[in-house]
């Protein structure tokens, strides 16, 4: 069975792997060669902290198990570091009490006192009560991620096209699709094109731009993630401290703007005074699949010879090793898989 993954980001990479961990021979990834969501996203590990609900927290709990192992696996496939941390992630807070409520709705959290919190995060603002801590989320280095997924794909021979545009399918059965480079066929197709899943097949895929910038800090002067009012802070361990993101409806419309780095600038500096004097050493934005529910788009498709794995919003780094691996088994087994099931594009459907 011949399988095709148009999209070359964290899923679709990491779904060609799992499709050849499992037994599939011919795994073919088309990649439109332009940065994907992927490489502009921040890296964060943090289910719990992103008060997710429902049927996603359930799918983001049960990435977020798979990630330890899953990241040492990619680390021994390829042979490069992915610097993924569980670090934990910290909510500070101006109010404890709302603070307690929210704690009881996420479960996990545990309350850290105004004292602690300045212990544990130096430079911080001072005038804050406490913070939420999220002990078993963390964070990965995204753009390291994807260098070791290619570098693992090609020692694993799987074949991936760069450069090459879907145009829209090649005949009413999607047997084929139409690229810029030509014809391409398969017994099945995955839909994993992140932001641009949209534009050439009818899903309810936007992009939802999201600005960044990074900051030099000294090595461990941050060890944890905050994530504050309108702001995230993640460390690298290079001292690098990546802060995002601002949400825009603005289409594919490129580029940062005074206003998107000023507000990511302000509010990091209001929740951490004490970065104010890190250079700013890099500044960047991406396209996140945003769908109306900010939930993806898995599983089966509008034809029988489609699936999806896109509309991931702002969790496509959390949920790739999920994503993958209950695709990877849905499409050689033919067997559903339940954790899916809620995430089908017929919720969309009249």
């Amino acid at each position: 069975m011949k399988i095709v993954i148009l999209g070359g980001g964290i899923v679709g990479l990491a779904l060609a792997i799992e499709l050849h961990r499992i037994g599939a021979t011919q795994v073919l990834v088309l990649d439109r060669g332009h940065s994907p969501a992927t490489w502009a996203a921040a890296g964060m590990i943090a289910p719990r902290a992103e008060g997710l609900r429902g049927a996603l927290l359930d799918l983001g709990l049960a990435s977020r198990a798979l990630w330890p192992a899953w990241a040492a696996q990619l680390e021994e496939a390829s042979g490069e570091p992915v610097d993924y941390r569980s670090c934990g992630v910290l909510l500070p807070a101006q109010n404890k009490e709302a603070v307690e409520k929210q704690n009881i709705a996420l479960g996990e959290g545990c309350w850290w006192e105004r004292e602690e919190v300045l212990a544990h995060i130096p430079g911080i603002c001072e005038t804050i009560a406490g913070g939420l801590w999220f002990e078993k989320e963390g964070a990965v280095d995204n753009r390291r991620v994807l260098v070791a997924l290619r570098a693992a794909a090609e020692r694993l021979g799987i074949a991936v096209q760069s450069g090459v545009n879907v145009l829209g399918p090649a005949d009413p059965d999607l047997r084929a699709v139409t690229t810029d480079a030509g014809l391409v066929s398969a017994d099945r197709f995955v839909l994993a094109q992140g932001a641009w899943s949209g534009t050439w097949l009818d899903l309810p895929v936007q992009p939802l731009k999201g600005q960044m910038l990074a900051l030099k800090s000294q090595p461990e002067q941050l060890r944890t993630v905050l994530y504050g009012e309108g702001v995230y802070l993640v460390p690298r361990r290079d001292g690098r401290i990546v802060v995002g993101a601002t949400q825009e409806q603005v289409g594919f419309e490129p580029g940062n703007t005074a206003a998107g780095i000023h507000a990511l600038l302000t509010n990091a500096l209001a929740l951490v005074p004490g970065l104010a004097d890190c250079p700013l050493v890099e500044q960047w934005w991406g396209f996140r699949p945003a769908t109306p529910d900010a939930a993806p788009l898995l599983g089966q498709g509008p034809w029988p010879h489609l699936h999806l794995a896109t509309g991931h919003h702002r969790n496509g780094i959390l949920l790739a090793p999920i994503t993958a691996r209950l695709l990877a088994r849905e499409i050689v087994t033919g067997e559903p898989q339940p954790l899916l099931a809620p995430f089908s594009y017929r919720r969309f459907c009249p």
